[in-house]
């Protein structure tokens, strides 16, 4: 636990630091399969917690969120939990950082989640039925159930076949590779693919990916703000 407190410290000298020489951090966080970034500036530090002030508007972010803290100047990406937020004021409490260990990267391609479950076959060898997690012109997440524990960890790198219907559209056969494989439990495997799809099948993806963002952005927009102040940091308003 020790150890655990002093590399919060750390996080939090670094945050700090930053912080006051007026850095404008990038604030990351999920929501139905996009990554959503807000610029954010340091308020204060309190009992291992940061509270930043968003520069644009903030959807509602409910408590224990994960969220990933950006900045040139860092050497790995800061994880953190969303402990409350103020949408009128544009403020967020976090609480945990660490370090990620692993460096900022933008995604190539925006991902989205689908709005309705989506059923999926994926062909490794035999048929497995899935369903789709969250889906890019060029990749697909699946969920898929599987007996046999070892299987999956010969998943890795192989060539497979997917059978999936976008909502309106006919059934599409993609040819794919196995590039991630994640046992949410003991038969529960969620395996990520990279898609080599065709011409039109690309430009059906890419149709289903930019209709669901627009969406997304839409609901997000229309979410109604809950008044939630951040603990102690309203005391710095009045």
């Amino acid at each position: 636990m020790v150890a655990e407190d002093e590399k919060m410290q750390d996080v939090l000298a670094v945050v700090i630091q930053l912080g006051e020489s007026g850095a404008v951090f990038q604030l990351c966080f999920g929501y139905q399969g996009l990554i959503l970034t807000r610029t954010a500036s340091l308020v204060e530090t309190h009992n291992r917690m940061a509270v930043f002030r968003s520069q644009q508007d903030l959807p509602m972010l409910e408590a224990n969120r994960g969220m990933c803290l950006h900045h040139a100047e860092l050497p790995q990406n800061i994880s953190a939990r969303v402990e409350s937020f103020w949408a009128q004021r544009r403020l967020v409490r976090l609480s945990g950082l660490t370090w990620t260990g692993s460096p900022w990267r933008e995604r190539e391609l925006e991902r989205v989640r689908p709005a309705q479950p989506l059923a999926a076959r994926l062909n490794l060898n035999a048929p497995l039925d899935g369903t789709v997690q969250d889906v890019s012109p060029h990749g697909l997440g699946l969920l898929v159930s599987c007996l046999d524990r070892r299987r999956p960890l010969e998943w890795m790198g192989q060539s497979a076949h997917v059978q999936l219907r976008l909502p309106g559209m006919p059934l599409m056969r993609l040819r794919g590779e196995v590039m991630s494989v994640h046992a949410y439990s003991a038969h529960l495997i969620r395996v990520g693919l990279r898609l080599y799809p065709g011409r039109e099948q690309e430009r059906r993806l890419g149709g289903f990916v930019e209709g669901r963002r627009r969406a997304i952005l839409h609901e997000l927009s229309s979410i109604h703000p809950l008044f939630q102040p951040p603990g102690e940091s309203y005391r710095l308003f009045f």
